[in-house]
C-alpha cells in the first residue's frame, strides 16, 4: 500500500500538464482586471467631456431669421 502511494506520488509530482492552463487563467484574469480599470478611467473622462459639450451646446444663442422678410 505504501509503495503504491509512493509510486503514485512520484508519477504525479513531475506532471505539469495543468500548469499552462493555470498560467493562462491567471494572465487572462489580470488582463481583464486591467481592462476594467482602464475602462473606468476612460468612462469617467468621457462622461465629464460629454457633460461639458452638452452644456456648451445648450448655451449657444441661435438667431432665427427669414430671408426676404
Amino acid at each position: 500500500m505504501i509503495n503504491r502511494l509512493k509510486r503514485a506520488f512520484r508519477t504525479y509530482r513531475p506532471a505539469d500538464d495543468g500548469a499552462v492552463t493555470v498560467d493562462w487563467v491567471v494572465l487572462t484574469s489580470a488582463v481583464v482586471g486591467l481592462g476594467v480599470v482602464v475602462l473606468q478611467i476612460v468612462w469617467g473622462g468621457a462622461n465629464i467631456f460629454a457633460t461639458n459639450v452638452n452644456s456648451d451646446i445648450e448655451n449657444i444663442d441661435v438667431v432665427n431669421y427669414q430671408e426676404g422678410g
